[in-house]
């Protein structure tokens, strides 16, 4: 890529960044409206949480535990949404070599939303994770994007919309240091009876410098509710990385059955 290109992405980066910068500060009229009308309260008040545990065992060609640990608390203020998720997943199995560790990753997000009008807001999500099989030492993204909810209804909300990402990436086999990202994500929340519920979201970045630089991300997941407290949930992931160490697949899927608990 020639010197002009690869500066000429960068202002545009630059451009994106500053406009989405701007939509954050300048929220609309209707945004302003919604905000009088509820008292947020203190900050740490009035959050939705709930904690899921889920374990895999197998046996047979292969000896394999999975535990996953995931806790996810909610809040709604005014035109201000908030969602903090953390997640530990750590597993064993038995080779011929003897038992060896086939999971063993730990990871937090915090995500804001701020309400701009009937359809569009804007969002901020800061996350950090290590992933030791997929040699991840550390990886802290911040991410900026305008998002436009093209659904909303009473059982189901659907977004779209692009962002801006910067990355600090240390993994074993790929370069260390920042990467500024092209983002695009979606997600979907369909309260499909009173019970049940489907909740889904995916998220792409690549690197505009460098094309052979992109992530895939895709989690879905069906909740069904038992007592007011207890719910079962199956969840279904994905991550797919193209740059990786030589001897780490870049494709990793996860499917966990959990046991909620909801405060």
């Amino acid at each position: 890529m020639s010197y002009q290109n690869s500066r000429f992405l960068r202002q545009c980066f630059a451009a994106a960044a500053a406009a989405i910068l701007i939509c954050f500060s300048l929220p609309s009229l209707q945004a302003q409206e919604e905000d009088t009308d509820e008292d947020p309260g203190h900050f740490f008040q009035n959050w939705d949480g709930r904690i899921e545990l889920g374990y895999t065992y197998q046996s047979g060609r292969t000896d394999r535990n999975e535990l996953t640990l995931r806790a996810q608390a909610d809040r709604e203020a005014g035109i201000h949404k908030f969602r903090a998720i953390a997640e530990y997943v750590y597993g064993e199995q038995k080779t011929d070599a003897g038992t060896v560790k086939s999971s063993d990753r730990y990871g937090a997000s915090f995500r804001w939303r701020r309400t701009l009008s009937q359809y569009f807001y804007t969002q901020s999500l800061t996350s950090y994770e290590v992933d030791q099989i997929r040699r991840i030492k550390q990886r802290a993204e911040q991410n900026l994007s305008l998002g436009y909810q093209f659904l909303d209804r009473e059982n189901i909300d659907a977004s779209v919309g692009p962002g801006f990402t910067a990355q600090y990436n240390r993994q074993i086999g790929v370069e260390t240091g920042m990467n500024y990202l092209a983002t695009f994500f979606q997600d979907v929340n369909w309260q499909i009876t009173e019970a049940y519920r489907f909740e889904e979201d995916s998220t792409f970045l690549i690197e505009p410098e460098d094309t052979d630089n992109y992530i895939y991300r895709f989690n879905a997941g069906l909740v069904g509710t038992m007592t007011q407290s207890i719910n079962l949930s199956l969840r279904y992931s994905l991550i797919y990385e193209n740059q990786v160490a030589p001897d780490v697949e870049r494709a990793e899927h996860r499917v966990v059955a959990a046991l909620g608990y909801t405060f």
